[in-house]
């Protein structure tokens, strides 16, 4: 399997940084989508030795580089890196372990609190029921006080000759008011 470097570790190797070597990469029509993903970690886009050889070929970079003092040999990853991963797959497997006395007891009190908030919604919905009956009532009861105002009714002038003025005329005569 060819050897393949992060694009962090090729801008390294090729003393330059992550900026200038997405233009490099730009400018070679490369698509890193296509091309090599990080086996562990997919987020991570790597180029091939070659890739690498070519862009330091083509911006007079030396290859292979040369190694920097105290530098370490990162051919399969730093051992301070692998340590420091180590010591944190270590950490979350210690922070998953759960002691089962312990989660009952979270149980416990997880069931204790979701029972007293039930009660307490409970409560909160017959205050907010009573509070919306009671504010029924303070409408209708303020309906009630209203008065609407009188429209005069328009009266007709009467007319001698209409059958219903007559027949009111009569009755007036014959009680004698």
């Amino acid at each position: 399997m060819p050897k393949t470097y992060a694009l962090t570790e090729a801008a390294t190797a090729l003393t330059t940084d992550l900026k200038s070597l997405h233009r490099w990469i730009k400018l070679e029509k490369w698509n890193l989508e296509e091309q090599g993903e990080n086996k562990y970690d997919k987020r991570i886009k790597t180029l091939t030795e070659e890739q690498v050889i070519l862009l330091a070929k083509a911006h007079n970079r030396m290859w292979p580089p040369e190694a920097q003092p105290g530098a370490i040999e990162q051919s399969h990853g730093t051992p301070s890196a692998f340590k420091q991963l180590e010591g944190r797959v270590k950490e979350l497997e210690a922070a998953n372990h759960v002691d089962p006395d312990q989660l009952d007891d979270w149980m416990k009190d997880a069931a204790a609190r979701i029972t007293e908030l039930e009660h307490k919604y409970s409560n909160t919905l017959v205050r907010l029921s009573d509070a919306l009956l009671e504010l029924k009532e303070l409408k209708d009861w303020k309906a009630s006080l209203e008065v609407k105002p009188k429209v005069p009714r328009k009266t007709k002038k009467a007319d001698p000759n209409d059958p219903d003025y007559q027949a009111g005329l009569q009755a007036v005569i014959d009680n004698g008011d």
